[in-house]
């Protein structure tokens, strides 16, 4: 889910089952595989991250990818175009 106010844009996602946390990562694609905005950020175990607007350019297409994570080295990344 993304949520829109004042300046910030939040992505909101489920907690994934076992997880103990979470990477973030943002990529622009609007030309193609496009520039990385946020790599793999360990955003510890919260579901939602914050970005501000003003890194985000109006008409432009962006890519999310939220990766969750366990104690034991299991990763499973989702994402979506925004």
């Amino acid at each position: 889910e993304i949520i829109t106010e004042e300046g910030t844009i939040t992505v909101i996602w489920t907690e994934s089952t076992g997880a103990t946390g979470y990477k973030f990562a943002l990529r622009d694609i609007t030309f193609g595989e496009g520039e990385k905005l946020i790599d793999n950020v360990d955003i510890g175990n919260v579901q939602t991250y914050p970005i501000d607007e003003a890194h985000l350019t109006s008409g432009f297409t962006y890519r999310f990818a939220v990766c969750a994570y366990n104690e034991n080295g299991g990763e499973k990344w989702i994402g979506s175009v925004f």
